[in-house]
């Protein structure tokens, strides 16, 4: 290549063109293809690093002149070995005009045995279906460029740093794609004001970063800077005006459990806040290029807060559900939501509510805050219209049996126009249908190949929270995933059966242009012998087989606690079984063996015989009655002691003694000697004499 085209710098941004989706091909080939449309000055990759240049997919082409670049900029597709060009003028990019998509690609690599590139792309695709996937070979290196469709992924997978493992445990890298604005420092300016709000009422616990990831999880986000004169105050930057007025709509934010307002930046200014505006700006620019690079490769940011969601809790299929979730948030310094699903009001009940957040406490835990699917009906049924106004969802009027099972037929009224769909809609939810007669159903396809899940339903009925405002309620399908964006969720844990809900989950969040967490499923857990299923126990509890859920027969939380399991003991079990995707059935002596480990550290020593045998010690050792000193907790004497009475009468339990013992019975035999506890002294039997119904025995110390 001539050097003038190699050169680190541009001379006439005006004349510049970027050109993304170029790391499948040498430079050489781009200028070639470029060189028809005029004389090409420069190929470069502007300010960016030489080092960094693997993980550049675009390159910045300077033409001779303005006719010559719009001679090129006239064609509507450029393509070069199939692979079609992402063409934008430079200077646009530099004004945030135009927006890229270099957030939703990352390079894998490097890939030494080309068999691996397959087991990439197919793993990924298990996250994301649409993504496109191009291989770069630069610096007799190789990497695979992957493309999302949605930029939440790319946060998701570099958090939890999301590699397949490969055949031959080559270590594998995430690398950012390079941001060509990322080098630059001006194209940031205070004087940008229609891109940037102000942010009032921050607190110590509020900083930077924490702004900075939250607005970033739902619009892009150039830079952030609290105010250096007023700590209280913040600027938040965006790439594009619509980021802007979306959040002024809102007027206030949440965040971290202070109340936020939302304003203009030139609002802020007419205000009395002083700043030297040149000595701001200047820091203001470079403290923005350092959190923007911050933002990029810092996987495991301090300020992270992990949350979790955790559904309704009642059986012990749920013991790895608490302790999962919660224990996910503790490790990673994270929180954990409790949400109750309160989407059918014909099945919950205040007393659940209540029951609910007590176990969870009672289980040594402290939810960050607890909420209901209710919480946000108002947001749902918006976003209920927005998904017909986009010719997602539509109003269904087949009966439920014929939606039930995997092979639904497709409704014939999947393609009715938009309009009509909204007035049915709003029909719905004024009570102009009876319940059955119409459903709200979602263009999508279930994993299990279900089509189009349901979004809406009419019940008629009172809501334990809501009262009568709503006679149509959304499914859980619908829900989840929505509620789960709108509190910043970043981990869905959930057991397997919900895996046939993933895809559905990823596509709604999508389909709204929402911020969109990961779901992670695992197995559930069932124990042998006992019933565990909360639609069986609930007919257990209709046909007063069982009293209620806190039975001592069942394996409920609230039976175990009522038969004195230890909180400690549900979450060793918990802890030693651990989480799998596959499902683990246990016998319940794992859990009994659990109690006693647990008891037998916290549980002062006391002795009660429920079956009294007379025992008779005919060579009594001592004159008269005597006292021992036991210790409350085994080999701890710091921890107590109490006394006990020892005579020559004693009752030992029936079932330490057998006239006709097994091979294996260890206890008191006509034939075999046993020891005394608390007391160095062994008994034999002398003789055994039955009165009644009941026997004694008599024994002598040999």
């Amino acid at each position: 290549m001539n050097s003038i085209l190699n050169k680190s710098s541009i001379e006439n941004i005006s004349l510049c063109v970027y050109i993304g989706n170029t790391c499948s091909f040498d430079d050489d080939i781009l200028i070639n293809y470029c060189s028809q449309y005029g004389r090409i000055i420069s190929c470069t990759i502007d300010k960016c690093p030489n080092e960094k240049r693997i993980f550049c997919d675009f390159r910045i082409i300077e033409f001779s002149n303005k006719e010559e670049l719009e001679k090129f900029l006239h064609i509507s597709l450029h393509k070069i070995d199939l692979i079609e060009l992402d063409i934008k003028l430079y200077k646009n990019l530099l004004d945030n005009i135009d927006i890229l998509n270099i957030d939703r690609k990352i390079f894998i690599g490097p890939i030494f045995n080309l068999n691996d590139i397959n087991i990439i792309i197919e793993f990924y695709k298990l996250i994301d279906q649409k993504i496109k996937s191009y291989i770069s070979k630069q610096n007799k290196q190789i990497y695979i460029l992957i493309e999302f469709s949605n930029r939440e992924f790319i946060r998701t997978i570099i958090k939890q740093k999301t590699i397949p493992k490969i055949i031959d445990n080559q270590i594998l890298n995430i690398h950012t794609a390079i941001n060509p604005k990322e080098y630059l420092k001006n194209n940031i300016s205070l004087e940008n004001n229609h891109h940037q709000i102000m942010i009032y009422g921050l607190n110590d616990y509020i900083n930077e970063n924490i702004l900075m990831d939250y607005f970033d999880k739902r619009a892009t986000v150039v830079a952030c800077k609290i105010i250096p004169n007023d700590p209280k105050c913040a600027i938040i930057e965006f790439e594009n005006e619509k980021f802007v007025q979306k959040f002024l709509d809102l007027h206030f934010i949440y965040l971290n459990g202070t109340t936020l307002s939302l304003n203009k930046v030139s609002n802020h200014f007419k205000s009395s806040i002083n700043i030297n505006q040149q000595e701001y700006t200047n820091d203001y620019i470079d403290y923005l290029l350092e959190t923007t690079q911050l933002n990029l490769n810092n996987s495991s940011s301090t300020t992270e807060q992990n949350q979790t969601f955790l559904s309704q809790i009642s059986t012990v299929q749920q013991f790895n559900s608490i302790n999962f979730n919660f224990g996910y948030a503790k490790i990673n310094n994270g929180i954990c939501y409790l949400r109750y699903d309160d989407t059918n009001p014909e099945k919950e009940e205040e007393k659940f509510f209540t029951g609910i957040i007590d176990i969870v406490k009672w289980l040594g835990y402290e939810p960050y805050k607890v909420t209901h699917a209710s919480d946000h009906f108002d947001q749902l049924y918006e976003w209920a219209k927005e998904l017909i106004h986009r010719d997602l969802a539509y109003v269904c009027h087949q009966k439920g049996e014929e939606l039930k099972g995997h092979n639904v037929p497709e409704s014939p009224w999947r393609y009715r126009p938009i309009q009509e769909s909204l007035q049915l809609f709003e029909d719905m939810k004024h009570g102009k249908f009876a319940e059955g007669e119409a459903t709200l159903r979602m263009k999508c396809v279930m994993e299990d190949g279900k089509l189009d899940p349901v979004a809406y339903r009419i019940k008629y009925a009172h809501h334990a929270k809501t009262g009568d405002k709503w006679c149509i309620y959304p499914t859980y399908d619908y829900t989840h995933c929505l509620n789960d964006s709108i509190e910043n969720i970043t981990h869905s844990l959930c057991t397997k059966e919900f895996q046939s809900r993933r895809s559905s989950y990823y596509w709604l969040c999508n389909a709204l242009d929402l911020y969109c967490p990961v779901q992670w499923e695992y197995g559930r857990l069932n124990l042998q012998y006992t019933v565990v299923s909360k639609r069986k126990i609930v007919k257990l509890i209709e046909n007063n087989v069982v009293r209620d859920w806190d039975d001592p027969r069942l394996y409920t939380l609230t039976a175990l606690r009522r038969r004195g399991f230890p909180p400690e003991a549900i979450n060793l079990f918990c802890a030693r079984i651990g989480v799998t995707m596959s499902q683990t059935i246990l016998h319940p002596d794992m859990l009994d063996a659990c109690v006693r480990e647990v008891l037998n550290l916290n549980a002062p020593r006391v002795m009660v015989v429920l079956e009294p045998l007379k025992v008779t010690i005919t060579n009594f050792p001592y004159e008269k009655m005597t006292e021992l000193t036991v210790l409350n907790y085994p080999g701890e004497e710091s921890r107590g002691s109490h006394t006990i009475k020892f005579d020559s009468v004693i009752y030992i339990e029936k079932s330490d003694f057998s006239e006709n013992p097994t091979k294996d019975f260890k206890r008191l035999t006509p034939n075999q000697p046993c020891g005394l506890k608390h007391i160095a002294l062994v008994i034999t039997i002398q003789d055994i004499i039955r009165v009644s119904l009941f026997f004694s025995k008599k024994n002598y110390f040999i």
